[in-house]
C-alpha cells in the first residue's frame, strides 16, 4: 500500500494514522506528489487503486474541464492495474452528477483499451447525512470497479 498526496499537512497526518494503528511509513509509503504525475511516471502495477480526488468543479462552469481531469486520472489509474484489479474512484464535485461521473468513467475504460464491472456505486457513509430538501449535499459519489483487458 502507498499513498499519493500533495499537500504536506496531509501526509504527516496519513503518517500519524499509521503510527496510531501501528504501521510505519518505511512498510506503507507515503509519497508527496501529483496522482496525475505519478501514474504517468510508475511501472508499478497495483492490485487496487483509490481515487479520492477534491472537488474539480467548484462551479458549472468547471464542469467541462473537470470531466477531462476525472477521465485522465481514471484512466492512468486503469493503466496501473493488474488483470482485474480493483478501481475504487469518487467525485466529490456537487456539478459532476451520477449519470455523468459513470460516462466519465466509462470514456476512460474504453480509451485504456479495458472492461469494467459495477462492483457497487458508493457514495457517502452514515456518518454523512443528507437532508432530503437540500439535494446539494449529495454530492458525494464512487464506483467500486474491476477492470480487465477483455
Amino acid at each position: 500500500m502507498i499513498s499519493i498526496e500533495t499537500s504536506a499537512q496531509a501526509n504527516e497526518l496519513a503518517k500519524r494514522n499509521l503510527e496510531i494503528n501501528g504501521f510505519s511509513s518505511g512498510e506503507r509509503p507515503i509519497i508527496r506528489s501529483d496522482v496525475f504525475t505519478y501514474l504517468r511516471e510508475t511501472d508499478k502495477l497495483f492490485n487496487m487503486i483509490i481515487l479520492d480526488p477534491p472537488a474539480f468543479a467548484k462551479s458549472k462552469k468547471d464542469v467541462a474541464r473537470s470531466a477531462r481531469g476525472y477521465k485522465d486520472i481514471n484512466l492512468y489509474a486503469m493503466r496501473r492495474l493488474v488483470e482485474g484489479g480493483i478501481l475504487a474512484t469518487f467525485s466529490c464535485s456537487n456539478h459532476i452528477e451520477e449519470v455523468l461521473f459513470e460516462k466519465i468513467v466509462l470514456s476512460a475504460v474504453r480509451d485504456a483499451g479495458k472492461t469494467a464491472q459495477i462492483l457497487g456505486e458508493l457514495g457517502p457513509g452514515p456518518d454523512h447525512p443528507t437532508n432530503l430538501a437540500h439535494q446539494e449535499g449529495r454530492y458525494l459519489k464512487g464506483l467500486l470497479l474491476t477492470i480487465s483487458t477483455s
